[in-house]
């Protein structure tokens, strides 16, 4: 099952790549992008993700999230993942698929005479995954999504939420992400980022990534984190993708 599931994303990604629009993506640092994505465009960002925590191993082979731009301000959205978990002391490992994520992003400001837009984002969790590892009835997250252009190569993004897996509680959101162009084709960033889990301990981690574009269809990405209140890392790569309605004009 899980062959057949990563096969349909590769082929999707494919038919991707011969499609041509400018590219922003949510992907690959923890903030989430205030700007939705054209009117009528699809865009798939996808990639693999290795997270070591005390003593497991979980591979997420692949994760994608899918995005289309339902009008100039609102996009809609869906997110899943293919978990490979394995704890280090033995050689015991399990391969499902995660709960899936549907959800919505509305734009609610972004003008050409201001440097700062303004997105807000909620996704429902809903319990399609692996009954012992999913969840057990559906969660939610939202968050709202700030960015602000400091100059024409820099820009600084933060996003504030909350999020609740089925638990009593839930958790609040945060991280602050600052950007830089080296060129039309390079890119890097630094952000902290964490979680005040079950409203009660705060959580802090940092990571730093560095973004490639090709061409403006097309963005690779590579990052790395580290946990500040924890031991956790984990290392990712992706490719996104975007197809505009306009490209065969």
């Amino acid at each position: 099952m899980s062959k057949r599931y990563l096969l349909t994303v590769c082929c999707t990604l494919l038919l991707f790549v011969s499609c041509m629009a400018q590219i922003v993506t949510d992907r690959p640092d923890q903030t989430e992008s205030s700007l939705t994505v054209p009117s009528g465009a699809f865009q798939m960002e996808s990639g693999i993700t290795a997270s070591f925590q005390n003593d497991s191993r979980v591979l997420s082979v692949p994760n994608f999230l899918v995005r289309y731009g339902l009008s100039e301000k609102i996009e809609l959205r869906l997110f899943n993942q293919v978990l490979d978990f394995r704890p280090t002391s033995n050689s015991n490992r399990f391969q499902f698929i995660d709960d899936l994520q549907f959800g919505t992003k509305i734009q609610l400001m972004d003008k050409e005479e201001s440097n700062t837009s303004i997105a807000i984002l909620s996704h429902l969790i809903l319990p399609t995954g692996d009954e012992f590892f999913g969840i057990s009835k559906v969660g939610t997250m939202t968050r709202l999504c700030v960015s602000h252009k400091l100059t024409e190569s820099i820009g600084l993004a933060y996003n504030v939420g909350y999020q609740n897996f089925a638990t009593p509680n839930g958790d609040l959101i945060y991280s602050l992400s600052l950007s830089k162009s080296v060129n039309s084709k390079f890119g890097f960033y630094v952000e902290p980022y964490g979680l005040m889990v079950e409203l009660e301990e705060f959580t802090l981690a940092f990571d730093t990534g560095i973004t490639y574009q090709p061409s403006p269809n097309i963005q690779w990405d590579f990052t790395y984190g580290n946990g500040i209140s924890d031991r956790g890392s984990f290392v990712a790569a992706g490719v996104s993708y975007v197809i505009h309605p306009d490209h065969d004009k």
